[in-house]
Order: structure tokens, then sequence, then C-alpha cells
């Protein structure tokens, strides 16, 4: 498995309610491909947010999100780097 990194940009703020919302929307496409969700980071005024996946591809990703109906910018593979 990999990590996959997909990032979002709203053209309006949304809430985290809304951010939560859609990734209950997302969990069952995430779970048809093997997909585990691993966390997000949400830009304070709502504009942003970068999720973390661990998945074979970051294809899969991108298929799962689309699936839902969830928008994003760019998904890519990535190394984590730890102190």
């Amino acid at each position: 498995m990999a990590l996959i990194i997909c990032e979002r940009k709203f053209s309006s703020p949304i809430s985290l309610q809304q951010f939560g919302a859609a990734g209950a929307t997302l969990g069952p496409c995430l779970d048809a491909r093997g997909i585990r969700w691993i966390g997000s980071a949400f830009s304070a005024d709502g504009t942003q947010s970068v999720c973390r996946f661990e998945a074979v591809d970051a294809e899969s990703v991108r298929q799962a999100n689309r699936e839902a109906g969830c928008p994003f910018e760019r998904v890519w593979a990535a190394q984590e780097l730890t102190p």
C-alpha cells in the first residue's frame, strides 16, 4: 500500500460539518476499493484541505472521489518523512 495525498480547494468556504458530510459520502467508495483514510488537514478559513490515504495507487483514490462526487485538485503518491 502507498501513501496517497488528495488536495482540495473550495471556491467558497465550507464548514467542518460540510466537510464531514462529504467524508461520510466518500467512505463507502473508499471501502469498496480497500482504501484507508489516515487523516485530513482542514484550513482555518475553510477553503482548502489535504487528505491522507493508504491505497494501492493514486488512481484508485481519484476514482473513489469521482464516484462520491467529491471534487479534488490533485491526487498523488507520497513518501512519509518523519523527524
